[in-house]
């Protein structure tokens, strides 16, 4: 694989980043810090990072972040499960889970921690596969073979989990960003 294919993919993600930061943006103007848990490539934190946010990402993959932080020079990354940090209690605006929460063994847990490390009026953004999409049921069989997923959410499951986490729903969209 050459340099400019995978260039041109990663051109294309970062594209789809912007918009979904742009929809963010139209809940809360305001955002000046971010964290991505879960956050692989880093790509939403560099799109945040160059609004001028304070943007942080974690992931659990230590090949990932070296490569990340080697290859695009992302800075504010981290090798790590998200977990409390007393520093950063009430520190960000947003944090997000991209296609990570289902994989994590607590998800109420990681919530509760995201609702304690947020502001008050803090945005916490949430992708998660759809257990009851078509895609979901016809890969049925390995779909919730971990550690591929731990869990699998719908609309009320998901509604239902940050509720308890203490968040307030304001929106649940069906497909991708």
């Amino acid at each position: 694989v050459n340099d400019q294919y995978v260039f041109k993919i990663l051109q294309e993600m970062y594209a789809k980043y912007e918009k979904y930061l742009d929809e963010l943006e139209s809940y809360k103007p305001d955002i000046h810090t971010m964290f991505d848990v879960g956050c692989g490539m880093a790509l939403i934190v560099l799109e945040a990072q160059s609004r001028g946010w304070e943007a942080y990402g974690c992931d659990i993959s230590r090949n990932t972040i070296d490569f990340v932080s080697r290859r695009l020079r992302i800075p504010n990354l981290e090798v790590a499960e998200f977990a409390f940090k007393p520093e950063r209690s009430e520190y960000f605006d947003l944090v997000m889970f991209n296609d990570s929460l289902e994989h994590v063994p607590d998800p109420l847990a990681q919530l509760q921690i995201a609702h304690q490390q947020m502001k008050s009026g803090g945005i916490l953004s949430l992708r998660v596969p759809n257990c009851r999409s078509p895609l979901a049921g016809w890969l049925q069989e390995f779909y919730y073979d971990p550690p591929f997923h731990l869990w699998g959410f719908n609309r009320d499951s998901i509604r239902q989990l940050t509720e308890t986490a203490g968040f307030n729903v304001l929106r649940i969209k069906s497909g991708g960003f």
